[in-house]
Formats: structure tokens, sequence, C-alpha cells
């Protein structure tokens, strides 16, 4: 290698370079918000340590980010932006220690060009905060096999505090640790001392609030889970495990996926403790839970996500390694055409003479929402001070970001629970007054029990495509008279 060049000089001008580009391709597509972004943000103005699908790092995240950006779509999705960059440094950092800075290169570079982080860098996911915590857990956890310094196992404990703030899943942080331990004759000695402990400790005393916010709501989080997971419906489905497998190509990259698949199978790279038994074991034993639960029940594509922080740090050594320098810019060469694709698919299309429609634009669910605002609050200007409600989640959530500062109620007359906005709002503290209430199914005949009287307006209706449209019933409640 060249004495001048510099791995950490390189990283950060990458990082410049990947994430400007980043920020224009985000400024130009000024794409709307997807229904998960707008109900992040409704929760973003009403700061708890709780929410009923998530815990609240992402809700935190996007208040810093709209104070310091503003509430445009773009300010509520710059933290993510800036995230995946820190992640990339914190993995850099994990990989210095592991093998070398000429691999951590590689190895931040291949995060930064992985396909899920392209796209996830232009959107509020809570898989972008489990990133970088994992990222973090994972750097602080190999400091701590080498230094053997108690203030390292600390750091991991703060780490996955954050991570289970963030997302339940960081939990399986505690897997790969008593995996890698449990089964290393050089560092099982280790769960003998107070430093794996003590991290446990610190994780769990960081995560008391949630556990507390969850206790006093009847533990919602943890039943939405359960419910998404669908265990307790019929077991095995080798169909959508094979679908789940397949998806990984995308997510992590065609090239990426295969090679790290080819090299789970190479038995010599289990005999060495550290790096690459570390990194299998971080890699699949993640990996293997949730192909688990995919095999169960079901589990979405994106769900295996820190599998793949080991995982590019597994396959950047060995592709440093073996001197298979080519086949490396190739694997980043795809993950990055692929990026290009995903960024300006109908420019793309456009230029192939093929015109958009709604089968094949993926960002369809993400349009029309301020346009049906704007439809909204036009009837409200008729009826100020009315109320706004619906019975469905995905509406409430966009008119609380386009139709601010309304705030709209669940129309909730079986008192279920099965969304934030039927957790946090109560229209019977209306009862009396009027109400515009949006819904695809109700009809006047069924509000009419709930009301003195109730008058159906225009359809509201955005098209977006010839065959594809937003389109709900409006109706007017004079007098609510409760559920």
């Amino acid at each position: 290698m060249i004495k001048s060049f510099k791995p950490e000089v390189w990283l950060v001008a990458a990082i410049v370079v990947l994430t400007l580009y980043r920020l224009i391709v985000a400024w130009q597509l000024r794409l709307g918000l997807y229904v998960d972004e707008a109900q992040y943000w409704s929760w973003a103005q009403h700061l708890d340590w709780g929410y009923y699908s998530k815990p609240p790092m992402v809700a935190w995240a996007i208040w810093l980010s709209t104070a310091l950006f503003g509430d445009s779509e773009l300010g509520v999705r710059a933290w993510a932006l800036l995230l995946h960059p820190l992640t990339a440094l914190l993995l850099f950092l994990a990989t210095r220690r592991l093998v070398d800075s000429y691999i951590a290169l590689v190895a931040a570079l291949l995060y930064l060009t992985m396909p899920a982080v392209s796209l996830y860098s232009l959107v509020a996911t809570t898989d972008t905060l489990l990133l970088f915590f994992w990222s973090g857990a994972l750097w602080a956890f190999v400091a701590s096999l080498q230094e053997r310094k108690v203030v390292w196992w600390v750091v991991v404990g703060i780490f996955g505090g954050l991570g289970l703030l963030s997302k339940p899943t960081m939990i399986l942080f505690a897997l790969v640790a008593l995996l890698f331990l449990g089964f290393s004759a050089t560092y099982r000695g280790l769960l003998l001392t107070r430093g794996p402990w003590i991290a446990v400790g610190v994780a769990l005393l960081g995560y008391l609030p949630n556990l507390w916010w969850n206790i006093n709501h009847d533990f919602v989080t943890y039943r939405h889970v359960g419910e998404i997971s669908q265990l307790d419906q019929e077991l095995f489905h080798l169909g959508k495990a094979a679908e789940f497998l397949a998806a990984q190509f995308v997510v992590f990259g065609p090239l990426s996926f295969a090679l790290l698949l080819y090299l789970t199978f190479k038995q010599e790279l289990w005999h060495e403790e550290l790096p690459w038994r570390l990194l299998l074991v971080a890699t699949w034993s993640f990996l293997g839970v949730i192909f688990a639960q995919a095999l169960l029940s079901r589990a979405f594509a994106n769900w295996a996500l820190p599998s793949y922080v080991a995982a590019s740090i597994l396959l950047a050594g060995w592709l440093m390694r073996t001197g298979l320098r080519r086949l490396l810019v190739a694997t980043m060469a795809l993950n990055l055409v692929m990026m290009v694709v995903v960024y300006h698919h109908q420019t793309i299309l456009e230029l192939a003479g093929i015109k958009m429609s709604a089968k094949i634009d993926p960002a369809k669910r993400n349009k029309g929402w301020d346009q049906l605002a704007h439809q909204v609050m036009r009837e409200l200007t008729k009826r100020p001070g009315w109320v706004v409600a619906s019975d469905d989640r995905t509406v409430i959530a966009q008119l609380s970001y386009y139709a601010r500062p309304i705030e709209p109620y669940a129309w909730n007359p079986g008192h279920l629970v099965r969304n934030h906005y039927e957790l946090t709002t109560d229209l019977n503290r209306h009862i009396g007054g009027n109400l515009l209430l949006i819904t695809k199914s109700a009809t006047s005949a069924d509000l009419a029990t709930y009301a003195e009287r109730v008058e159906e307006l225009d359809d509201l209706v955005v098209m977006i495509y010839p065959d594809y449209g937003l389109h709900y019933k409006i109706f007017v409640l004079y007098g609510f008279k409760g559920y």
C-alpha cells in the first residue's frame, strides 16, 4: 500500500460525496411521507417514553431533526441521511480493531453501498437507529474482548440500552455475545467476570423507562410485536421462508449475499475465533432467528438488517485477504447500480419510453396526501372549530402531518386498540360537538345512531394515475352523541 494512503481520509471523502449525492436526490424527489413516517412525526409532537408499536427513539430523532431542519419531508428524514455515515464510522472502528484500517475502509464502503442502506438513507425508519446502535455495540464488544476493561462493557451496555429504545430486536445482540463467548475457548472465561453482566445491567437500566411505559399501557408494544409476528397462527411456511431468503439478495446486494452464503460453509473461517468466528456468529445468530421467524410465520426482509453489519466486515476481510479485488469492485459496482436505479427509476423509465403507472411505481402510496389534506382543510374552513376523525390509521397519520396543526381523532365505536391513535385519542371528549368523518367503508346508516344528523359530502378524490388514487367518503356529523 502507498504510505500516503490514509483509509480514514478516503472514508470521510466517500461519506461526504455519497451523502451530498443522496441529499440532492432527496431534494429532487420531494417524496411525500409514507404512513409510518407521518405517524412517527405525529409521535414527535408528543414526546413520551413509548408508543403503540415502537419504543420512543424514532420520535426523539424526528423531534431533533425537525427542530434543526424544519418540518418539511426532508427535515423529517434528515437524521437518517446523517446517521448512516455515522454507522459506517462505527463499523470502520470495529473493523480496524479486528483486522486493519484498509479492510475497515472496504467494510464501511460495503455498508454504505448496501441496497437497503441506499433506500433507508432517504426515509425515516427505526431500522436506521437499530443499525447505528448495533454497530456501536459491536465495536465496544470487540474492544471489551481485546482490552478486558470494564469501561468497554459499560459502553456495550449504553449502546444496547439505546438500541432497545429504538427497536426490540436489539435484544438479540445478547444472543450474539452469549453464543460467541460460550463457544470460545479463549473468551469463555469472561462469562464468569463482572464485565458482561455490567453490560446487561446498563442496557436494562437504559431500557427501564420504556418498560415502565408499557407496564402502564397494558404492555401494548409487546402485544403489537406478538400480533405482527403471527406466531399464534398456522406454523411452518416454506414458501414465505424462501421469499424471505430471496429478498436478502436485494437487501444486502446480489453478489454480497451470494458470497456470504459461500463463506458460511468455509470451515477454516469458523476455526479462527477473531475475527472470523465472531463475525459469522454475529451474522448468522441474528439472521438465523429471523429466518426461523419467516419459516414459522412471517418475517419482513428488512428485519434481518443488523446481520449485515458483521457480514460487511466478514466479506470485506475475506475479499481483501484473498486478493479478489475484482470481485470486490464488481460487488460494490452492482450495489451502486441498484442505488442509481432506485433513485432515478422514473427518469430511466422515461428515457426507455415507459410511462409511469401504479403497477411500476413503488412510491405510489406516498403520493397525493398533501392534496387530500387540502380538500379536508377546505371543508374545515367552512366549519371552524370542528373535529376531524377517521377509522383509517393511514388517513389520521397523513392528515396529522399534511393538515397540521389539526390533530385528527380515531373513529373507534368498538373501543379497540389496534394503533397509536386508538390508544391516545377519545372522541367521547367531544360529545355534543360536530365532526367531519373520513372513511372508506362506513355509510350514513352506520353512523346515524352516533349523531343527531348525518350528511354525506362529495367524496375526497385524488387521482395519482388513471388506475390508482386516493378515494374516501366524508361525512358531517351534527351533534355527536358518543359511542
